[in-house]
């Protein structure tokens, strides 16, 4: 996930309280200059309210408790002397890139981020019903992209409302070096399932690894899982194609070359939690190579 900031409209009061939280309320409405570093971090959007307030401000020498002990004297008023209840902050919220696919529903469409293209993305939808099955076919795509000069392929869109910093489940990315510190992972999501078969026995053991754990281990340099001593191991990921044998069946004695027998025993990886693994029956469309042996299951 990434950080997206939008503008919103705040009370004044809501707007001191948070002004109040800093060390100096002054400082953190200095003004910023576009190509600094502090000007995406800024607290509001608007170049004129922040000169407003911080002139406000500064005629208590950045004391917020005493301006607003002060408003009904002295309100906070704009170029016009008209009395200012409201002002424009930038607020973080989680953002998501999402592939045009058929995947894509109208409530994700709702989320797009840059409102032309979501005009257009909406637009295309309903010529086609509505249907992201129709909408957004490989040919239908070609229809939606013919005469851009720049294919659109994937959007950018809101997560969901939750204002960055709040969400319990989620954390933020930290790589040393990586100069894009607006990454987060949902810490609960999970990324593969480990499959640990004992040399001797042949019995096996799960172990469900994380998303979050996956990032973090792989920006250490490290591997997914650590070894066990005794046992070979293999990822599942979602998506992934397994063969399930039938009934008393010994996969030593599969004939690999055989897709219609084969075919009927692949199945793909839905999703896993702890000990419970699900799966959906699988079609061929188009060759597989089954030689290698970690698609035995």
């Amino acid at each position: 996930m990434g950080e997206v900031r939008e503008q919103r409209k705040w009370p004044l009061k809501d707007v001191l309280a948070v002004l109040s939280d800093k060390r100096d309320a002054l400082e953190a409405l200095k003004p910023a200059v576009k190509g600094d570093d502090a000007y995406p971090l800024r607290f509001l959007a608007h170049e004129h309210e922040r000169a407003m307030l911080y002139a406000q401000l500064s005629k208590y020498e950045g004391s917020v408790e005493a301006m607003k002990k002060a408003q009904k004297k002295d309100p906070l008023v704009n170029a016009k002397n008209e009395r200012v209840e409201f002002l424009t902050v930038l607020v973080s919220k989680y953002s998501i890139t999402r592939n045009l696919s058929i995947q894509l529903t109208e409530k994700m469409v709702s989320k797009i981020i840059d409102t032309q293209l979501k005009r257009r993305v909406e637009a295309h939808l309903k010529a086609y019903g509505n249907d992201p099955k129709k909408a957004f076919t490989a040919e239908a795509l070609l229809v939606f992209n013919k005469g851009q000069r720049t294919p659109v392929t994937k959007v950018r869109c809101r997560m969901d409302d939750t204002t960055v910093g709040e969400a319990m489940g989620r954390a933020r990315l930290s790589h040393k070096g990586d100069p894009n510190g607006k990454q987060y992972v949902e810490k609960g999501e999970n990324y593969a399932l480990a499959v640990f078969v004992n040399e001797g026995t042949g019995s096996r053991e799960f172990e469900v690894v994380s998303f979050f754990d996956a990032v973090n281990r792989k920006l250490k340099g490290l591997d997914l899982v650590e070894p066990r001593p005794g046992h070979r191991h293999f990822l599942l990921r979602k998506n992934d194609l397994v063969y399930v044998p039938r009934p008393d069946e010994d996969v030593r004695s599969v004939t690999w070359e055989e897709r219609e027998v084969v075919g009927d025993r692949l199945y793909r990886v839905v999703k896993f939690s702890g000990d419970r693994h699900y799966y959906l029956p699988a079609r061929i469309s188009s060759v597989v190579n089954l030689a290698d042996t970690e698609n035995e299951f």
